[in-house]
């Protein structure tokens, strides 16, 4: 039997957030440098320096994190993908617990892992697929 797609969980993307972060950055550099021209301290301009660049390293870290997340349902498992190579995949015959909880999240486990992602627009779609294939899956074996 061929493997299918059953549900795919669309995140929340926190476009306003990242783009917030962006202009953050390059104001904090302007602030920190029209305060050491009328201080005449160099070491402010520095600290301003250091400061956005940390913004900006934060905004990029944090922009690859959400591009990265995906949680897709298929008929034979559950496969989750995160940043940095995290990858789970838990067989829907091992599946032992779904749950939806606040923040828009949506969890799934086996005895051995577990999954949980927030901020998943569509988690009560993702959570019918993992419920409706788990018991049928349970039924066939009962």
């Amino acid at each position: 039997m061929e493997e299918r797609v059953l549900a795919r969980a669309d995140f929340v993307k926190f476009k306003f957030l990242i783009a917030f972060l962006w202009t953050l950055s390059p104001i904090c550099l302007l602030g920190f440098i029209i305060w050491a021209i009328d201080v005449g301290v160099i070491g402010i301009m520095l600290a301003g320096i250091v400061i956005s660049i940390i913004i900006a390293g934060m905004t990029l870290l944090l922009s690859y994190i959400l591009k990265k997340r995906e949680l897709v349902v298929t008929n034979k498992r559950v496969v989750a993908k995160g940043a940095f190579g995290f990858r789970k995949d838990i067989p829907i015959e091992k599946v032992t617990g779904f749950s939806t909880f606040m923040i828009m999240g949506i969890g799934c486990s086996s005895p051995s892992t577990k999954i949980k992602f927030n901020y998943c627009k569509n988690r009560l779609e993702v959570f019918d697929a993992i419920a409706l294939e788990a018991t049928k899956r349970n039924n066939r074996y009962l």
